[in-house]
């Protein structure tokens, strides 16, 4: 007999098993990517806890103030400084070889501001050595 299936069991029927838990969580890492060599960092994503609890979903993300300057600064901060030295000459390294300094426009008005995004990433206690 071609094409009949055979079963060990005396009765065949498909089985589903369906595995109700009803908590889990997942957590997704700092999303970015690298351009044209490797300390030229793009910024993709904030890293995300997630929580599923009874089929509602509650996530977690971290923010920070100028999110894609923030995260391409600390990338370069964790990856490419030398982790002997103190964090204030660490984020010195970094103003110096990962400059955050760009012009913008600002919607409505003419001409171009020059920012410095450590200014607006950084603690107070970190810029004390500005002028």
């Amino acid at each position: 007999m071609t094409g009949v299936q055979t079963c060990a069991l005396p009765i065949c029927f498909p089985v589903t098993i369906i595995c109700i838990v009803p908590f889990s969580f997942d957590f997704v890492g700092l999303g970015y990517k690298t351009k044209w060599d490797d300390t030229d960092y793009r910024f993709e994503w904030a890293p995300r806890l997630s929580f599923v609890f009874f089929g509602y979903q509650f996530a977690i993300t971290v923010t920070a103030p100028e999110r894609d300057h923030y995260w391409e600064a600390w990338l370069y901060y964790e990856n490419h400084t030398d982790k002997s030295l103190s964090k204030e000459e660490r984020i010195e390294l970094c103003k110096k070889n990962f400059p955050l300094n760009y012009k913008v426009s600002q919607s409505g008005k003419e001409g171009w501001e020059h920012i410095d995004y450590y200014t607006k990433i950084l603690k107070p206690k970190y810029l004390k050595n500005e002028n």
